[in-house]
């Protein structure tokens, strides 16, 4: 249970992270609660992350990604959907 909930927690992070398989828009791996101070505030143009302590999940493109995402319909990508109410809504600068 608990190596579960740490791959959930790294895989968006992860993913803006990593130069090679990913976007590389932060310096550093970092948890969800971090992303609450990330980027610039508000909604993106083309991404979107939404953090609190517990979770981050993102929109690109219109597109959710989200472990939730991925209960719902076997998939990490679903169109639209996702629980906004206690997030902090932010983007990464220019995008």
């Amino acid at each position: 249970m608990i190596d579960e909930a740490i791959r959930r927690a790294l895989h968006i992070p992860t993913w803006i992270y990593r130069k090679d398989a990913a976007a590389g828009l932060v310096s550093a791996p970092m948890v969800s609660g971090d992303f609450e101070n990330w980027g610039d505030p508000g909604p993106g143009r083309w991404i979107t992350i939404y953090a609190n302590a517990d979770h981050v999940w993102m929109t690109v493109a219109g597109w959710r990604f989200d472990t939730v995402a991925q209960a719902e319909s076997g998939t990490r990508w679903a169109q639209g959907g996702g629980e906004f109410s206690g997030f902090v809504v932010r983007h990464p600068p220019g995008l």
